[in-house]
């Protein structure tokens, strides 16, 4: 019952009488009837550098139980509240912080990401047999406690769920030559992977869009006449600008705005203004009549990252000169399979030869504008 894995191991590999699978059945501590495995990938957050790459959790959920409820598996490291910006890097890079596997419902990270950081989540749903479920998930309960030392670079999330996932038959996830390790190298190992000639690992990709991403979308479906009206509101937070459209057109100008203000509201909770003109938005929507539209049946189109181009890039550009560029971490904004909307690189290397000229960007953000419909205002 302490090492699960390894007795469950053993009894596929000796006839022994004395090893027998159904014994684990009387270890009460063990999870049981897990038949759903994810691997869920969290969207990038540039407002912490750790969490710039994305991040990676397992999930393992129950038969006939909600999602929100699915045993998950984070791996993390252990940072002091308040660690200064230097300490922060330092350690981060030469392991010095102490690390381990965390076990929660899979609601407590849709909360932290999805609502309060409002990152996007993908669930890919793996096509795994009994026995490598079994083993990764008694692998799990082995090393919960344990304790690792973390780096940022290699040795993170990714790497660590790697390790895990290399229990599925022929997928090798760490024979990476390369220094570092991303989120995204395991999203593309995982695409790549088939375990039969016709049959992909990845069963199912669902996508779990942030409240951020729900209200982009639904604005994006909105008429860009009445569009123009919601900014204006927004912007003077004052409903006049709705008078002189169709009753049709301000209901679902209303209902947006409503929707609008208690994303707001949930981020800036001490906002009396918005709280005010939440109540006259209310006020102004019951007094015209009931509908059958719903603002909230959105349809999202958004491709998850591994449709899209791998992280590390390599260029060759031919014009007056020759430039050569490599580097390691490149999320581009031309890419529409990116959950980044903004360009963002980590350790690019540019060479030209004929200038004999050698320059390193350590970071890199570009922020540009989203053209694709009128902006929210902000």
């Amino acid at each position: 019952c302490r090492y699960p894995a390894r007795y469950f191991w053993l009894t596929q590999q000796l006839d022994l009488p004395f090893l027998q699978q159904n014994y684990l059945n009387e270890c009460q501590t063990l999870p049981k009837g897990m038949t759903k495995f994810s691997v869920v990938f969290i969207g990038n957050y540039l407002k912490n550098p750790a969490s710039a790459f994305g991040h990676i959790l397992i999930t393992m959920q129950p038969l006939n139980t909600s999602r929100l409820l699915a045993n998950t598996y984070s791996y993390g490291a252990k940072v002091p509240n308040n660690e200064n910006s230097f300490s922060y890097i330092t350690k981060g890079l030469f392991g010095l912080y102490d690390a381990q596997f965390s076990k929660s419902d899979f609601f407590q990270q849709d909360l932290e990401y999805a609502k309060i950081e409002q990152r996007d989540i993908w669930e890919y749903e793996l096509n795994l047999t009994e026995q490598e479920r079994k083993l990764i998930e008694y692998h799990l309960f082995e090393i919960k406690s344990h304790h690792f030392n973390y780096y940022f670079i290699k040795q993170n999330c990714a790497y660590r769920t790697g390790q895990l996932l290399e229990f599925i038959e022929n997928f090798n996830s760490l024979n990476r030559k390369t220094p570092w390790y991303a989120p995204d190298n395991i999203l593309h190992q995982l695409s790549a992977h088939k375990i039969s000639h016709t049959t992909p690992l990845i069963s199912r990709v669902n996508y779990y869009p942030s409240d951020q991403s729900y209200i982009y979308q639904n604005f994006k479906t909105i008429d860009p006449n009445t569009q123009k009206k919601i900014n204006q509101s927004i912007q003077n937070k004052d409903l006049n600008q709705l008078n002189n459209i169709s009753n049709d057109q301000k209901i679902i100008a209303l209902e947006f705005l409503l929707k609008y203000v208690n994303f707001k509201h949930s981020l800036q909770n001490k906002d009396t203004e918005l709280a005010t003109f939440k109540r006259d938005i209310i006020k102004s929507r019951i007094s015209l009549p009931i509908t059958d539209h719903n603002i909230n049946e959105t349809n999202f189109d958004k491709q998850p990252p591994s449709s899209g181009e791998k992280p590390s890039k390599v260029e060759i550009r031919i014009g007056e000169n020759l430039d050569l560029n490599f580097t390691l971490f490149h999320k581009d904004p031309l890419n529409s399979q990116t959950d980044l909307s903004d360009e963002f690189k980590v350790m690019k290397f540019s060479y030209e030869p004929s200038k004999n000229s050698f320059s390193t960007d350590l970071i890199s953000v570009r922020k540009l504008e989203d053209l694709s419909h009128t902006s929210i205002n902000e």
